[in-house]
C-alpha cells in the first residue's frame, strides 16, 4: 500500500510539471519568434546600410522599407532610412511622407536629424516647382520648411553626444540660410510675369508656303528683263534694215 501511494505522489507530480511545460510553451514559442524577427531585422538594415554606403539607394529603399511593418519598438527608424534614401534618388515626394511619419514617432535626441532630412525634401520639392514657374507655391512651401526647423530642438537638447549635437546645431543653421535664400528668390519670381519662350533665330526659307511662288514669280521678271535689254542691244547695234532670211 505504501508502495502504491509513493506511486501515485510521484504521478500527480509529473502530471504537474507536464502542466507546468505546457503552460510556458506559448511564451517560449513568442521568444523564438522575436529572436527571429530581431535577426531579419538587423539583416534589413545592415543591407540596407550597405547599399547606402555605396551609393545604391533604390536597393538601400527596398531594404530599409522591409523594416516598417517588422520595427514595432524603433518604427520611426526604417521611415526615416528610406526616406532619406528616397531623397538621395531625387523622390523628394516620397521621401518627404517617410520623413514625416518619423518625425512623428521619433525620440527627442533625434528630432533634429530627422526634422533636417525633411526640410532638405521639402527644399527639393520647392525646386521642382520653381522649374515648374509656380515661384508662389515654391515660396509658401520654403516658409513651411522654415516652420517646421523652428519648431524642432535643434542645438536645443543634450543627446549625450557633443559632437553630434554640435554637428546638428550647424546643419540646421546652414539649412535656414540656405531656405530664407531660396525663400527670397521665389518671392521675387512670384511677382515677376509669366511669360512663353519664343523661338529665336531666322525662320527657315521653307517656312513661309508662298515663298517658293514668290521665288518663281521674281526669276521669271528677272528673265523677262534680261530678255529685253538682249534685244535692245541687239537693235543698237544693227542697221536699220531688217537681217536677211534664209529660204
Amino acid at each position: 500500500m505504501g508502495r502504491l501511494g509513493l506511486d501515485g505522489a510521484g504521478a500527480d507530480m509529473s502530471r504537474r510539471r507536464r502542466r507546468l511545460a505546457l503552460a510556458f510553451a506559448p511564451i517560449a514559442v513568442l521568444l523564438l519568434a522575436f529572436a527571429c524577427k530581431v535577426t531579419l531585422m538587423l539583416g534589413n538594415n545592415a543591407a540596407g546600410q550597405d547599399a547606402y554606403d555605396q551609393s545604391r539607394f533604390p536597393d538601400a529603399a527596398q531594404a530599409f522599407g522591409r523594416n516598417r511593418t517588422l520595427d514595432v519598438l524603433e518604427d520611426w527608424v526604417a521611415s526615416y532610412n528610406r526616406g532619406t534614401a528616397l531623397l538621395q534618388q531625387g523622390r523628394a515626394t516620397e521621401a518627404r511622407v517617410d520623413l514625416e511619419r518619423a518625425l512623428e514617432r521619433a525620440p527627442e535626441e533625434r528630432d533634429c536629424m530627422v526634422r533636417i532630412n525633411l526640410v532638405a525634401a521639402m527644399d527639393a520639392q520647392a525646386g521642382d516647382l520653381l522649374a515648374a514657374q509656380r515661384a508662389a507655391e515654391a515660396r509658401d512651401l520654403y516658409a513651411e520648411a522654415l516652420d517646421v526647423l523652428a519648431a524642432g530642438s535643434c542645438g536645443q537638447v543634450d543627446s549625450g553626444d557633443s559632437d553630434r549635437d554640435e554637428s546638428e546645431r550647424q546643419a540646421a543653421e546652414e539649412a535656414k540660410e540656405r531656405l530664407e535664400e531660396k525663400q527670397q528668390e521665389s518671392d521675387s519670381k512670384a511677382d515677376e510675369p509669366v511669360t512663353e519662350p519664343t523661338p529665336s533665330g531666322e525662320p527657315s526659307a521653307s517656312a513661309d508656303p508662298g515663298d517658293g511662288k514668290r521665288e518663281r514669280l521674281e526669276e521669271r521678271n528677272r528673265e523677262g528683263q534680261r530678255e529685253n535689254t538682249e534685244e535692245q542691244d541687239y537693235n543698237e547695234g544693227t542697221s536699220e534694215d531688217p537681217p536677211p532670211r534664209s529660204w
